[in-house]
């Protein structure tokens, strides 16, 4: 398995870049997007994550690596966005009951 806190202490300014996946933004940008909260989840440092809250949206994100939760902490400082972030094993992270997300 990869050491993700490893490799997330070495780009503090961002892993895999400060841009979104080039889908989720053609996702958002479809005139039928109308979500107002998401999940994501495996979202590293939060570029996708801080691309859904700069637009509004309420935003939850889950990772592994508690280093990459920081860092994503630290940068959506610096972009004055709110994301929830905490670290959890997806393999046994379970939402609360009754929580609900508009997009995963």
């Amino acid at each position: 398995m990869a050491d993700w806190d490893a490799k997330y202490s070495k780009a503090p300014q961002g892993l895999f870049g400060a841009e979104p996946n080039e889908y989720l933004r053609e996702i958002v940008a479809r005139s039928d997007f109308r979500a107002h909260s998401a999940l994501c989840l495996a979202d590293g440092d939060g570029r996708n994550s801080r691309f859904l809250a700069a637009r509004g949206l309420a935003v939850t994100s889950v990772d592994l690596s508690p280093v990459a939760v920081a860092n994503g902490q630290a940068l959506d400082a610096r972009a004055g966005l709110a994301v929830d972030r905490f670290a959890a094993d997806l393999e046994i992270w379970q939402p609360p009951t009754g929580r609900h997300w508009d997009e995963i």
